[in-house]
C-alpha cells in the first residue's frame, strides 16, 4: 500500500471537495508506515525501521512517534552522531537513551 502513495490527493487543487479524502488517505499512508516501522522494530531490521520513521517526518515533520522511533533506531545502531545534532537532544538522552535497551516501541 505505501508504495502506491503519491503524495497528497488532489495537491494541486486549492478547493475543500477534496479535502476530506486527502486527509483520510494521508491517515492511512501514515498508519501502514507506522505499522511498518514497528514490525521492522521488532524483528531487529534498525535501518528499515527508520527507512519508515523518515518517510514519515517527510510528510508530516511534527510526529513525535516518527522522532522518537527514528532516534531509537540510530541508537540500536550505535550511531549518535544525528542524536547529537538534534534540537531534542536533552530530550534524547533524559527520555530515550534510558529506554533504549527496551525492544518495545
Amino acid at each position: 500500500m505505501v508504495a502506491l502513495y503519491r503524495g497528497d490527493y488532489g495537491r494541486p487543487f486549492y478547493n475543500d471537495w477534496c479535502t476530506l479524502r486527502r486527509d483520510e488517505l494521508r491517515a492511512a499512508y501514515l498508519e501502514a508506515r507506522r505499522q511498518l516501522a514497528k514490525l521492522a522494530w521488532h524483528a531487529e531490521a534498525w535501518s528499515e525501521s527508520a527507512e519508515h520513521w523518515r518517510h514519515m517526518l517527510l510528510l508530516d515533520n511534527c510526529l513525535e512517534e516518527a522522532h522518537y522511533g527514528l532516534i531509537r533506531c540510530y541508537l540500536c545502531q550505535g550511531n549518535l552522531n544525528p542524536v547529537k545534532k538534534s534540537s531534542r537532544k536533552n530530550w534524547v538522552f533524559n527520555r530515550v537513551w534510558p529506554s533504549k535497551i527496551s525492544t518495545s516501541v
